[in-house]
Protein backbone atom coordinates (compact mmCIF):
# COMPACT_ATOMS: atom_id res chain seq x y z
CA UNK A 1 0.00 0.00 0.00
CA UNK A 2 1.25 3.48 -0.79
CA UNK A 3 1.84 6.06 2.08
CA UNK A 4 -1.04 7.94 -0.16
CA UNK A 5 -3.01 5.07 0.35
CA UNK A 6 -2.49 4.81 3.53
CA UNK A 7 -3.07 8.36 4.52
CA UNK A 8 -6.62 7.91 2.65
CA UNK A 9 -7.39 4.92 4.53
CA UNK A 10 -6.47 6.10 7.86
CA UNK A 11 -8.95 9.68 6.92
CA UNK A 12 -11.51 7.53 5.57
CA UNK A 13 -11.77 5.12 8.18
CA UNK A 14 -11.25 7.97 11.02
CA UNK A 15 -13.28 10.88 10.12
CA UNK A 16 -16.16 9.79 7.99
CA UNK A 17 -16.00 6.67 10.82
CA UNK A 18 -16.40 4.15 8.05
CA UNK A 19 -15.50 0.05 8.46
CA UNK A 20 -12.78 -1.02 7.25
CA UNK A 21 -13.94 -3.21 4.49
CA UNK A 22 -15.51 0.07 2.96
CA UNK A 23 -11.81 1.67 3.58
CA UNK A 24 -10.23 -1.22 1.76
CA UNK A 25 -13.24 -0.40 -1.08
CA UNK A 26 -11.46 2.87 -1.98
CA UNK A 27 -8.00 1.51 -1.38
CA UNK A 28 -8.93 -0.93 -4.04
CA UNK A 29 -10.34 1.62 -6.36
CA UNK A 30 -7.34 3.84 -5.73
CA UNK A 31 -5.11 1.00 -6.91
CA UNK A 32 -7.55 -0.05 -10.28
CA UNK A 33 -7.69 4.05 -11.51
CA UNK A 34 -3.63 3.60 -11.20
CA UNK A 35 -3.50 0.42 -13.26
CA UNK A 36 -6.18 1.81 -15.73
CA UNK A 37 -3.08 5.75 -15.67
CA UNK A 38 -0.61 2.62 -16.39
CA UNK A 39 -2.89 0.91 -18.89
CA UNK A 40 -3.76 4.39 -21.33
CA UNK A 41 0.14 5.08 -20.94
CA UNK A 42 0.91 2.02 -22.38
CA UNK A 43 -1.74 2.45 -25.43
CA UNK A 44 -0.01 5.53 -26.18
CA UNK A 45 3.22 4.13 -26.58
CA UNK A 46 1.84 0.84 -28.62
CA UNK A 47 -0.40 3.68 -30.41
CA UNK A 48 3.14 5.62 -31.67
CA UNK A 49 4.84 2.31 -32.88
CA UNK A 50 1.55 1.40 -34.89
CA UNK A 51 1.86 4.72 -37.04
CA UNK A 52 5.68 4.32 -37.28
CA UNK A 53 5.00 0.76 -38.60
CA UNK A 54 2.15 2.35 -40.79
CA UNK A 55 3.86 5.20 -42.42
CA UNK A 56 6.98 2.61 -42.82
CA UNK A 57 5.08 -0.18 -44.57
CA UNK A 58 3.28 2.59 -46.63
CA UNK A 59 6.09 4.20 -48.25
CA UNK A 60 7.69 0.83 -48.80
CA UNK A 61 4.59 -0.19 -50.79
CA UNK A 62 4.67 2.88 -52.55
CA UNK A 63 8.11 2.63 -53.42
CA UNK A 64 7.26 -1.21 -54.76
CA UNK A 65 4.33 0.25 -56.74
CA UNK A 66 6.35 2.93 -58.75
CA UNK A 67 8.71 0.34 -59.44
CA UNK A 68 6.41 -1.55 -61.40
CA UNK A 69 5.29 0.96 -62.97
CA UNK A 70 9.17 2.39 -63.98
CA UNK A 71 10.02 -1.29 -65.10
CA UNK A 72 7.41 -1.58 -67.83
Amino acid sequence: MGSINVKLYDILRTDFKLSETKGENVNYKSELREDILKLEIKMEQNKSELLKWFIGLFFGLALMIIGLYIKK
